[in-house]
């Protein structure tokens, strides 16, 4: 499964438990993806994905 399809499903499940409207004002999606660092080491980058791609995301639901 890619981490777009990951960050689909997740939407898809909380669309269906949420008792509101599921908009990019009331969810975070963050995503933490494995990198190397300069020595080597697998670290994690953090990033928070943006209100804009939130509503692309919501939209295609």
């Amino acid at each position: 499964m890619s981490l777009v399809e990951a960050e689909k499903v997740a939407l898809s499940i909380l669309k269906q438990v949420m008792e509101e409207k599921l908009t990019s004002s009331n969810v975070e999606i963050v995503a933490i993806t494995p990198v190397k660092d300069s020595k080597g080491r697998l670290t994690g980058k953090f990033e928070r994905l943006s209100k804009e791609r939130l509503d692309t995301l919501v939209a295609e639901l």
